[in-house]
């Protein structure tokens, strides 16, 4: 049995809930995870009611990272209580739209993005998902002050 533990009880519930696998190999990459640098910002720019503190510490001999808390996982503060009918790609892609993110950086060696939004919230994105590709590229045309990762 894998285990997610983290540094509050409610966490590992959404863990497990989010997609902590613990069987097989993944066969596709998962959304994009989006870590913030504070619970507030976390819960202003999702509108979570629940964000904390979330880490995947097991790891059993033989099986991945990957394969144990799911591809683009990244330690940090993230949405804890998740909207079922709302993805992480949806409220970037919203957040694009809207021009509420003033920059984005990309971090080549550890292939993540560093977004601030024009509140000066931050997030780190690791991973990928079409729709948030081709609303980045959108939002690098028509929003000011973004810049074109």
């Amino acid at each position: 049995m894998t285990t997610c533990s983290t540094t509050r009880a409610i966490v590992l519930a959404a863990l497990v809930v989010a997609g902590c696998s613990t069987t097989g190999s993944p066969t596709t990459v998962g959304p994009p995870t989006v870590v913030f640098a504070d619970e507030d910002g976390c819960r202003i720019a999702t509108g979570a009611p629940t964000c904390g503190f979330v880490m995947c510490d097991f790891i059993p001999e033989g099986k991945t990272l990957d394969e144990t808390c799911g591809v683009n996982f990244q330690e940090g503060i993230q949405v804890t209580a998740p909207d079922p009918d709302v993805t992480t790609a949806d409220v970037l892609v919203d957040q694009l739209a809207n021009c509420a993110v003033a920059s984005v950086t990309r971090d080549e060696e550890f292939e993540r993005d560093h977004w601030v939004r024009n509140d000066g919230i931050t997030m780190t994105v690791v991973g990928s998902d079409p729709a948030v590709e081709s609303a980045l590229a959108t939002a690098a045309d028509d929003c000011s002050p973004l810049v074109d990762p």
